[in-house]
């Protein structure tokens, strides 16, 4: 096959292994489920529903004493633990305590780009929502 000035030459089809010959099956049989179902289809194949972010403020001490596999001391102590940390579980997201932070690059770093990841139809609302 000539292309522009590129030259490729073309396989014998009598000298298809059977790997090829089962990868070639299985890309034409996404074509056509493609445009059966739809080409969206493979991103919502298996996937589990995001919900929504629920952020509420939990009670550490409700938290310990369900844990009914520990005893009561190591409840307890899982309890003393979670106090120390309380911020962490008043149901808001808060903010980043320090104001200043830097962040060291090597010298010979080269910047990366690549394209962003496509969100699944199934997840696009819970992700327009937050």
């Amino acid at each position: 096959m000539h292309w522009f000035e590129n030259v490729q030459s073309m396989r014998e089809p009598w000298k298809l292994d059977n790997s090829e010959y089962n990868d070639m099956a299985s890309a034409y049989d996404i074509q056509q489920d493609d445009e059966l179902i739809g080409e969206d289809w493979l991103d919502s194949y298996l996937t589990n529903t995001i919900l929504d972010a629920k952020y509420e403020k939990v009670d550490v001490h409700d938290v310990a004493t369900n844990q009914k596999r520990l005893t009561p001391d190591q409840q307890h102590e899982l309890e003393s633990v979670l106090d120390k940390d309380m911020d962490l579980f008043e149901g808001t997201l808060g903010v980043y305590p320090h104001k200043k932070f830097s962040i060291e690059i090597k010298p010979d770093a080269v910047p990366k780009h690549s394209r962003p990841y496509s969100v699944p139809h199934v997840h696009q609302l819970t992700f327009k929502q937050t």
